[in-house]
């Protein structure tokens, strides 16, 4: 779009509003709209002196020049984490509150960012998609999907007692009984019964942390593992001591205070019945077995 078609889009609307004739949104001041129809004419007079990276606003590109310098002007008052912009310091500050403005469409799932809810729904609703996007030509095509979105269990193992929301999740379990480590590492001499567990072992030789945490700079290849690094940034304890008062943030630090409660002896030799405080000090008792 040519500036003669820009200045053409401008039209007064009434006393001190000005509006865009492209797509309706109106501004005080012909200067926010000059700055507006740069969306329409893609052009970006702002460039960084670094890199290739380019602008239509002012802002945007101070913004971006943090990337480079690493400043952090944008204090959180009440951990003093810093952030880079005022949008990042918004999100940090969830960490403080129970805000969760992000919400499963298909369950009723809720978290602080948008990342996490990315995870949820390709993780635990990988093969769903929302009632609206579903399209059916019979109601017995209906019936699997209402299912999948259902918490009901139908699919049951016939080996142990696990059921199963959906039939494929079903399937992958039963190559467990069947030793069924059908995929194979080619690095390594890794193999597994689901392609899912191929491909967070993969990570291990590419290095890949696809998972990172919002807050600060960690980085990790399982969910699980981000999950465990996310409570150090809240006061949250949710392993609890069955015996007493005590919360940890992890089962292993659970497992070691349960020694407390049963007097120091847990770890059990199978052969001669003697009790252990630790698995370390079990594995040393074993070698006298096999050095007799």
């Amino acid at each position: 779009m040519d500036v003669t078609n820009i200045a053409k889009s401008i039209q007064l609307v009434q006393s001190n509003q000005y509006q865009c004739t492209i797509c309706n949104h109106t501004f005080t001041a012909t200067s926010s709209l000059k700055v507006h129809m740069r969306v329409h004419s893609n052009e970006k007079p702002y460039s960084c002196s670094v890199c290739e990276y380019t602008s239509n606003q002012l802002s945007n590109l101070k913004t971006h020049n943090l990337t480079h310098t690493k400043e952090k002007p944008f204090e959180c008052n009440m951990c003093k984490h810093k952030c880079s912009t005022s949008s990042n310091l918004r999100v940090h500050m969830r960490v403080h509150n129970s805000e969760s403005p992000y919400n499963c469409m298909l369950c009723n799932y809720k978290c602080k960012h948008l990342v996490h809810l990315k995870q949820h729904n390709s993780l635990i609703h990988s093969d769903n998609k929302p009632l609206g996007d579903y399209k059916w030509s019979t109601s017995s095509n209906l019936n699997p999907h209402l299912r999948n979105n259902s918490k009901e269990k139908l699919y049951k193992c016939s080996f142990c007692d696990h059921k199963y929301i959906q039939l494929h999740r079903l399937q992958q379990h039963l190559l467990k009984h069947k030793d069924g480590k059908v995929f194979k590492c080619s690095t390594c001499n890794f193999k597994c019964g689901q392609a899912t567990g191929l491909k967070r072992h993969l990570m291990i030789h590419t290095k890949e942390k696809p998972f990172e945490c919002t807050v600060c700079d960690y980085k990790c290849n399982q969910l699980i593992s981000l999950k465990k690094h996310l409570l150090t940034h809240t006061d949250e304890r949710p392993f609890q001591c069955l015996s007493c008062n005590y919360k940890c943030k992890s089962a292993s630090s659970l497992r070691k205070h349960t020694i407390i409660h049963s007097k120091g002896k847990v770890y059990v030799c199978l052969l001669c019945k003697d009790e252990l405080n630790s698995p370390s000090e079990l594995r040393e008792h074993v070698k006298v077995h096999n050095e007799s």
